[in-house]
């Protein structure tokens, strides 16, 4: 049996001497990141682009297969020319998620990571705006023309006197991004469709959405000679084609795409005389194009971010310096505002697993839990402060154990009451922890579950978990069968998502069977 709370304890020694230590240290300032030198030749050979990175600063490295993360992607934009004086490098904006403190560090080590990898331009988005003007202008001024915010129809109502007599903070963006390169000038522009003004509004008070086409014209007419226009939208495809028709000076319009997909879509669409291509979502693909000329049609081909990637050294320590190294010394600790924020949905309490509780009466499911990969799961992120191995192009992920990213999936009750609340509240009840992904991860938490059974009464507080459905269960009733496949499913992939299992299927996944490999099926259950 493996002894857990001797690996709490000292896990627990370890980690608190850290914070001990750390103590005292004043809160880490934004360092100062040089952008990347560009140079003006000839016309780009390629528009390099990303766009909603929602917060997404790298791959977590819990399975192979992963896309995405900063450090890789400067190595990847590299490889595609982005420092040659060929490439133009834009981001469609929304880089965060929300405006949490968390939020805050990431849109700083996104934006300083960008400077690095030497971005050209980005849309300023709601989710940008809802960090406020105040650090969207700090960021902005940081930035400079090498790299400005773009908002082309958006209108900043924001006037003295607006917020108790004080003097509202400019809107911080420029319209247009011009590009001059031997002789032919690139123009990039921000639009954003009218059907979003309600969003930007809520960022945003004083910010307005224009009429999107008219702003467009506009501005194309004052560079009417320029060779491209290239548009960054915040819109939906239908949207974008409307508004290419509609506008028909727009070489290159750059949209999101579905809210639920990371991939951009295959292939560009054509509006007109538009060419029409997607980002996906968290920065897993970096969108290259190139436009076509002396009879070549337009190429668009999403290069993945694949975990076979060598991270970046430069980025790498961007985001360590700005988000890594402040998930511990920053006081107090982002992690701490997520402990026990909401309340269970049951009512019942989190009482933690250990030998002493659920192995009492639950044995054979003890023992096959003690075996599994899920019992394991919190020295995994102990283990991401270790030094990497030679070959190891995985990277670590330091301070894992401050991050609720990383936290939420590798502990038990994570932001619940009652649930994992740090490991310093750990390390006082080691007789039965919520480190790991335990019994009450998947079931629920306990409440007085063991009390009411020695009485005959085996109930659960609230539900239990779902069931997984075998063939027999299909026979019988095909359409339950699927309803509790579906809830099964559900609850898995709260943490086996795309962002940590990219080929999870939970019916091989339960049979044992992992990217073709015959592992031990998952067992446990009724006994």
């Amino acid at each position: 049996m493996i002894d857990r709370v001797a690996v709490l304890g000292a896990v627990a020694a370890v980690i608190v001497a850290v914070a001990c230590a750390s103590q005292g240290n004043p809160k880490p300032s934004v360092p100062r990141v040089e952008p990347a030198a560009r140079t003006a030749a000839g016309a780009p050979e390629r528009v390099l682009f990303t766009g909603s990175d929602d917060g997404y600063l790298d791959a977590c490295g819990c399975d192979d297969g992963l896309l995405g993360g900063l450090p890789r992607r400067h190595t990847l934009l590299r490889r595609l020319g982005s420092e040659g004086d060929g490439a133009l490098v834009l981001s469609n904006g929304r880089l965060v998620a929300g405006s949490s403190p968390l939020d805050q560090m990431k849109f700083d080590a996104i934006l300083l990571a960008m400077a690095t990898m030497g971005y050209d331009g980005i849309a300023l988005t709601e989710r940008e705006l809802a960090l406020g003007r105040a650090r969207i202008a700090e960021m902005a001024e940081f930035l400079g023309d090498d790299c400005p915010f773009l908002a082309t129809n958006l209108v900043d109502a924001a006037r003295p006197g607006a917020r108790a007599g004080k003097v509202a903070q400019p809107l911080p963006c420029a319209r247009a991004l011009v590009r001059n390169v031997a002789g032919r000038e690139i123009v990039v522009l921000a639009a954003v469709a009218a059907s979003r003004g309600d969003l930007y509004r809520t960022a945003d008070p004083d910010v307005r959405v224009a009429d999107p086409e008219r702003a467009l014209r506009e501005e194309i007419a004052r560079h009417e000679k320029a060779w491209k226009v290239v548009v960054l939208g915040q819109m939906s495809l239908e949207e974008a084609e409307a508004l290419a028709r509609a506008t028909g000076r727009i070489d290159l319009l750059i949209v999101q795409g579905p809210d639920y997909d990371d991939h951009p879509q295959e292939g560009a669409l054509r509006a007109g005389t538009t060419t029409i291509v997607t980002t996906g979502r968290k920065g897993k693909f970096v969108g290259s194009f190139r436009f076509g000329g002396a009879g070549e049609p337009d190429r668009f081909e999403p290069e993945p971010v694949e975990d076979t990637i060598l991270k970046s050294s430069d980025v790498q320590d961007v985001v360590i310096r700005t988000y890594r190294d402040p998930l511990l010394e920053n006081s107090p600790r982002p992690i701490e505002a997520y402990f026990e924020r909401t309340p269970t949905k049951s009512g019942a309490e989190y009482v933690g697993a250990d030998e002493g509780s659920c192995a009492g009466c639950h044995p054979k499911a003890w023992e096959t839990w003690a075996t599994s990969r899920h019992s394991r799961a919190w020295k995994t992120l102990v283990d991401q402060d270790l030094p990497p191995a030679p070959d190891d192009r995985k990277g670590r992920l330091k301070n894992a154990i401050w991050d609720p990213d990383c936290v939420k999936c590798h502990v038990t009750g994570f932001g619940e009451v009652s649930g994992y609340a740090g490991i310093e509240k750990e390390a006082l009840r080691p007789e039965a922890p919520l480190v790991n992904v335990t019994c009450e991860a998947c079931h629920g938490p306990a409440g007085d579950h063991a009390e009411r059974a020695s009485r005959g009464d085996p109930s659960w507080p609230g539900a239990h978990a779902p069931h997984v459905p075998g063939e027999a269960d299909f026979a019988a009733d095909p359409a339950k069968a699927q309803r509790d496949f579906a809830a099964a499913e559900a609850l898995c992939m709260r943490c086996h998502d795309p962002d940590n299992s990219p080929v999870f299927e939970l019916r091989p996944y339960w049979k044992g069977l992992v990217r073709g490999e015959q592992r031990e099926a998952v067992a446990h259950g009724r006994e």
